[in-house]
């Protein structure tokens, strides 16, 4: 959803419930205009879920019961082949099989798409993901903060993430893709909620000039 709200064509390989949080779920996406094609149902694992609690001054703690993200299989990532191939940047989680996760990373791979990496659930990675993997999503001391009235971090990782891939798919130098992930990230954290944060393209790239103009005038 991040990825579409900065104007790029997203698709979706997962597995969501048939319960309600599903149901709500593969309405959202589609409405905003993420490809849904190989969300699969399933009915007898719920939804995955997270309890977020925020801090004050925006600080997040997660705890998570993944549900039918832990029964995605290699079938159902080999079935979105052609939606992987297609694409300029591939972005996985550890959150589903690893097997899920190698496969995909070999498909994109095979069309020389970039393989980005969100090391989230940690655990330990074999070689061979590593090697097939062109960035790993960094935390918040990558970069220097763009300084913004935050409330809210949940999701802000996946800002970034997204921005990061959007940047890289449309062939920006990695410093560039930095800084629009860094504003795409800050942003959301200004908005409370995982996914109503998530801004558009175009208040992204308005942070990004106020922050180059405060830049000169240092």
């Amino acid at each position: 959803m991040a990825a579409a709200r900065l104007g790029a064509r997203a698709s979706l390989v997962a597995r969501i419930g048939t319960d309600a949080r599903g149901q709500a779920i593969f309405t959202r996406l589609t409405d905003e205009g993420v490809d849904t094609r190989y969300l699969t149902r399933d009915a007898e694992t719920p939804t995955g879920v997270a309890l977020i609690m925020v801090a004050e001054k925006g600080e997040k703690q997660i705890l998570t019961a993944p549900g039918a993200n832990t029964r995605l299989t290699e079938t159902e990532v080999l079935n979105a082949a052609t939606a992987i191939k297609s694409a300029r940047v591939l972005l996985v989680p550890l959150e589903v099989p690893l097997g899920c996760v190698m496969a995909a990373a070999r498909l994109a791979k095979s069309a020389e798409a970039k393989v980005g990496l969100d090391p989230a659930q940690p655990r330990q990675l074999p070689d061979a993901l590593l090697h097939l993997t062109d960035v790993i999503k960094p935390n918040e001391h990558w970069l220097p903060l763009i300084p913004v009235q935050s409330v809210d971090a949940t999701g802000a990782g996946d800002a970034f993430a997204a921005a990061l891939a959007v940047a890289l798919a449309e062939g920006r130098p990695w410093e560039e893709a930095g800084m629009l992930a860094s504003a795409c990230a800050a942003l959301k954290t200004t908005v409370i909620g995982a996914q109503a944060g998530l801004p558009k393209r175009e208040a992204v790239s308005a942070l990004l000039t106020q922050r180059h103009s405060e830049i000169k005038l240092q």
